[in-house]
């Protein structure tokens, strides 16, 4: 982290304003996990962030929303259900876009209702996943690739909470572990490395597929599953490759 503030110009005093939010956004969080109502001086007691600093922020604090929800939703019933598929080579196919009865209008509407099937089509655009040619679309990415600097970062924090949980977890719980590997060489030539990682984008592709797959079958917004069963989870499974020379 601090390597890549260096490298952007991110001075350690924008780093210490921006963690005093999230310290006082995850106090308010566990307070409330344990029941408690959280107060100014409760926040300031846990966290260690001044009464001051929390008074000023506190109303200013957003609430998380999940990234691009709905159009990652949009794409990957795209990519699956049959009926938006060609029938000999199982890839998406191209769909009409114009106006509301349009295919993709009623792809988006079995997602959500609550976008106009316009403003997620302007995303897709907007980020490259569609090219979009005499009022219909096509599918350009295999998988749904978060382009904007912004989002991309927000959406690799998502990640490194989601990996920084599971290290707490398999460390709280002896019985009870989560999927945590890395596999690793650190004497490979140069010229493989295109190889690999070309290599490591098919299969895992082809992995996570089939982790979409399966996750499908419980998830109540692409499975028949009984939407009266009680929870709501998010499972999430996150994998890449990093490739640097060995020191």
């Amino acid at each position: 982290m601090v390597r890549f503030c260096i490298r952007r110009a991110i001075r350690i005093q924008e780093i210490v304003a921006e963690l005093k939010k999230e310290f006082v956004k995850e106090a308010i969080a566990e307070l409330r996990r344990v029941g408690e109502e959280p107060s100014l001086s409760r926040i300031s007691a846990i966290s260690g962030i001044p009464r001051k600093f929390v008074r000023a922020h506190l109303d200013s604090l957003d609430e998380a929303i999940p990234i691009n929800d709905v159009p990652t939703k949009v794409v990957t019933t795209w990519k699956t259900k049959s009926e938006y598929l060609q029938k000999r080579s199982n890839k998406p196919r191209i769909l009409g876009c114009e106006g509301n009865t349009s295919e993709f209008a009623q792809l988006v509407r079995s997602v959500s209702v609550d976008l106009n099937p316009y403003t997620v089509l302007n995303e897709l655009e907007r980020t490259g996943i569609v090219l979009r040619n005499d009022g219909k679309i096509q599918l350009q990415s295999r998988l749904y690739l978060e382009r904007d600097l912004d989002k991309a970062f927000e959406l690799g924090a998502r990640d490194a909470d989601a990996l920084m949980q599971v290290i707490q977890k398999n460390v709280e719980q002896k019985l009870e572990s989560r999927l945590h590997l890395a596999t690793e060489y650190d004497n490979i030539p140069d010229c493989y490395v295109e190889e690999i990682r070309n290599w490591l984008l098919l299969e895992g592709s082809k992995f996570h597929k089939k982790v979409s797959d399966y996750l499908q079958s419980y998830d109540r917004d692409f499975s028949n599953q009984d939407s009266d069963e009680p929870g709501v989870n998010t499972v999430r499974v996150v994998a890449f490759e990093h490739t640097h020379p060995s020191e």
